[in-house]
């Protein structure tokens, strides 16, 4: 199901990200944007695994929109790596493009509920 088709896919990211952020250099900058990418790579899930446990439509629409917010915040922190120099850009490309997919998910995800 479309359901858990995000689900798996948001988990999938966030561990993507998990071993991405392990292969940054060891220097202060790469920890703390290390930190902060994994937090919000790792959000996005969360708040769909609670969205789908949702008790109402505002409920959902809340959680889902807060995934929105930490998929578009995980999406500036791949770029300052890439832009950077932290790795290759080349070596964020799959992610970067992977970013761009869940957020058009989450914004159908949006549309529909609007719609019931």
């Amino acid at each position: 199901t479309k359901d858990l088709d995000i689900l798996e896919r948001t988990a999938d990211f966030a561990v993507r990200v998990i071993r991405l952020v392990d292969a940054l250099p060891n220097r202060v900058s790469c920890r703390e944007i290390g930190r902060q990418v994994v937090r919000s790579a790792a959000s996005i899930g969360a708040q769909c695994r609670e969205a789908r446990r949702s008790r109402t439509a505002a409920e959902f629409s809340s959680k889902i929109h807060i995934a929105q917010q930490e998929c578009e915040e995980t999406a500036y922190w791949l770029l300052l790596i890439a832009e950077s120099g932290m790795l290759p850009k080349k070596r964020l490309t799959d992610l970067r493009d992977e970013s761009n997919q869940l957020m058009a998910m989450l914004i159908a995800a949006t549309r529909t509920a609007n719609r019931r």
